[in-house]
């Protein structure tokens, strides 16, 4: 169980990051009228600002079971459970920092993004993290004023529009509804999103999330299966309390169990 932490921050880390090169502006398509109204509508959030569900995590044939729960620009949570019972460990990520909690090892750590291991230069932050897990499109460090001109249209036609992020070359796919099924970043990772599923009458959120890491070399695949999912606003808390029988340790001595 010690290692549960570590393989799913790992994960995360790589699927939210990707390459540090950066590339030159696109000659492809500038966005035009139809297009720039299908790329709103994967860049701004939509309608439900909480979203929880039950999740069953895949893991190069391990399976862990637990929650997810966010709550738009505060929180992000990922929890496992030992039998569905039990809570056994914690990742959330926050505006400002991330808190990993290991109950099963009695022991935690808490960290800025700017001292991740390996992904201090590319620019890994909240927003980038709740993009992806929100199911949206994002452009690493954009501004509120820049991010529509960081995107170029790759391809459209009548079952898709591709769009393409020219900062760090980031490939968002939609199907001919808007909804975005794929980010793709050639040689570092692959998110697909299926198994559209309607939560409320405006609103359809992805069951499956998959991840394929081809560049970690060491883990390649990750699914998430959603169940439950509900945007019922809840009382839950926005940071998780760090309960004063755990032990405060670095990042690295929870990574060094995965040898990152």
């Amino acid at each position: 169980m010690r290692r549960i932490v570590s393989y799913i921050l790992a994960i995360i880390l790589l699927a939210s990051c990707g390459s540090v090169n950066r590339t030159r502006k696109s000659d492809e398509g500038k966005v035009q009228n139809e297009e720039m109204m299908i790329l709103s509508r994967l860049v701004e959030p939509e309608q439900p600002d909480e979203l929880t569900a039950s999740m069953s995590v895949s893991i190069s044939g391990m399976k862990v079971n637990g929650q997810i729960r966010m709550r738009r620009d505060h929180s992000i949570q990922f929890s496992a459970s030992l039998l569905g019972l039990m809570e056994v460990a914690r990742i959330e990520f926050l505006p400002d920092q991330v808190i990993i909690v290991d109950r099963m090892n009695g022991r935690y750590c808490v960290c800025h993004y700017a001292f991740l291991p390996y992904r201090n230069e590319l620019g890994l932050d909240f927003q980038v993290v709740q993009s992806i897990f929100w199911n949206r499109a994002f452009s690493p460090d954009a501004t509120t004023t820049d991010r529509y001109s960081r995107f170029v249209i790759q391809n459209h036609d009548a079952e898709s529009f591709i769009f393409k992020e020219t900062q760090c070359g980031y490939v968002f796919t939609c199907d001919k509804s808007g909804r975005l099924v794929r980010t793709d970043k050639a040689g570092v990772c692959s998110i697909s999103y299926s198994d559209f599923g309607k939560v409320s009458s405006d609103f359809s959120f992805p069951q499956t999330i998959t991840l394929d890491i081809p560049a970690s070399g060491f883990l390649k695949s990750i699914s998430l299966k959603l169940s439950s999912v509900s945007t019922a606003k809840q009382k839950w808390p926005d940071r998780t309390q760090i309960p004063s029988r755990l032990k405060r340790v670095e990042l690295e001595d929870i990574l060094d169990d995965f040898d990152l």
